[in-house]
């Protein structure tokens, strides 16, 4: 999960840059530019990342194939040549 944010924070980031809304701003001012931002949007983020981890049930459809972990790319089905 946390590769996962910070991806997206980088992607949002290098978009911002690319339109300029960045470019005119020092490092500081960048820093505080995005904190604002985060600040105002991260609640509904918080919420998500309060749930998550918070079971060891997996869901229905979330499971693992039978023998999935033990098997390697050769020996799996339609892989390997």
């Amino acid at each position: 999960m946390n590769s996962f944010i910070v991806q997206a924070v980088a992607e949002k980031v290098a978009a911002l840059r690319a339109r300029g809304l960045l470019q005119e701003l020092s490092a500081d001012e960048q820093t505080a530019y995005l904190r604002g931002r985060a600040e105002r949007s991260e609640t509904p983020m918080k919420a998500l990342l309060r749930k998550a981890g918070t079971t060891s049930r997996v869901r229905r459809g979330d499971e693992m194939p039978e023998g999935w972990l033990s098997e390697t790319p050769e020996t799996r089905e339609g892989e390997g040549g």
